[in-house]
Formats: C-alpha cells, sequence, structure tokens
C-alpha cells in the first residue's frame, strides 16, 4: 500500500522505515490527527500493534491512516514543503549537536 517497508520494532510498535526524518516526522503528525497513536525516530515512523488488536478494528485503523498518509505526502505534497521539512530535521539534527558541543565545552 504505502511503498514502505516494515518491520518490527519495541514491544508494540511497528517500524516503517521513511527516505527522510522529515518524511517520517510529517506522516507521524498526519496520522495522529488521523486519531491513530504514532511517532518518529530519525527516519522511522512507529505506529502501535497489539496483542488485542482486531482486524476490523485497530489494525484497519493504522493500517488506513498509514495508506492515507503515505498516499497524501506522495501525490499530493509539494516538493517543495518536502524539502523544507527535510532541511528542517537536518537543521534540527546541527542545531542539537552544536547544543552538545556547548554544553561539553562550558562544563
Amino acid at each position: 500500500m504505502s511503498g514502505l517497508r516494515a518491520a518490527a520494532a519495541a514491544p508494540g510498535w511497528i517500524a516503517v522505515e521513511c527516505p527522510s526524518a522529515g518524511m517520517a516526522r510529517w506522516l507521524g503528525e498526519a496520522i495522529e490527527a488521523e486519531n491513530v497513536q504514532a511517532r518518529h525516530d530519525g527516519a522511522l515512523l512507529l505506529v502501535p500493534v497489539g496483542d488485542r488488536f482486531t482486524l476490523g478494528g485497530e489494525i484497519k485503523g493504522v493500517i488506513t491512516a498509514v495508506a492515507k498518509t503515505t498516499h497524501y505526502w506522495q501525490d499530493h505534497l509539494s516538493p517543495e514543503i518536502k524539502r523544507a521539512l527535510v532541511l528542517e530535521q537536518q537543521f534540527a539534527r546541527v542545531r542539537s549537536r552544536l547544543t552538545g558541543w556547548l554544553r561539553r565545552r562550558s562544563a
């Protein structure tokens, strides 16, 4: 459906591999807007899975939300917005590294 690879992650989570951290973050936020729990860790989109999930309930909701938001990302989001999201994530990484470096230097 999404064309993205998925694998088991931490207990209770499935990791969906995204081409960029910006995409994973955007998908996570868009999926949460669909009332499905989601988060991201770098370029991994994490969605919930559980023993008590039913095919017609929670599983269907997670799959539908991932498919719907991925379709929107791939076919309807402009390239400019995608590039901006990727750059935003890159700047966040640089900011985090600089902050860590400055803390070490001042300690």
